[in-house]
């Protein structure tokens, strides 16, 4: 029976090792537009992380939209660049 809680134990101190080191992920997406609310097509946008190297950058659709998927949770910074403005 010794054997047994041994194992036990163990097996679930391996298992909550896996949820110490979980991250959570979520998506950041937006509309670029101008003054006149039409959206800007093929502007530049880089999402940088506030407390690390961490970065991301694409461009804005047709349609001034963007996103980025699989963000770690944190604090960012989002910077649009586009030609004109």
């Amino acid at each position: 029976m010794k054997s047994i809680r041994v194992l036990f134990l163990f097996a679930s101190a391996f298992a909550l090792t896996g949820a110490a080191f979980a991250t959570i992920f979520g998506n950041v997406r937006g509309i670029v537009h101008d003054p006149q609310h039409r959206p800007i097509r093929d502007a530049g946008v880089v999402l940088h992380a506030s407390g690390s190297a961490w970065s991301k950058s694409g461009r804005t659709n047709g349609n001034g939209e963007f996103e980025f998927s699989a963000v770690p949770a944190g604090a960012y910074l989002l910077t649009v660049t586009a030609s004109g403005f």
